[in-house]
């Protein structure tokens, strides 16, 4: 499934990708512009529950919801 941010600054077509492995969720950055988790900038880092994400200027919260 895709994430798909419209309307914000600095996000790529392809900016990041979410890899799923056995120890969790990876988080890849794919194009050119920062990938920040919890005021880190990344090119790439395990997600957990509660991280806040930011790609270009979108900014969102990385949870588990059913």
């Amino acid at each position: 499934r895709d994430i798909v941010l419209r309307g914000y600054r600095d996000v790529a077509q392809l900016h990041a990708s979410i890899k799923v492995e056995r120890g969790g969720k990876l988080l890849i950055e794919r194009k050119e512009g920062p990938i920040v988790v919890n005021e880190k900038e990344v090119q790439s880092a395990r997600l957990e529950l509660d991280d806040v994400v930011k790609v270009g200027s979108a900014k969102f919260l990385y949870g588990y919801f059913g």
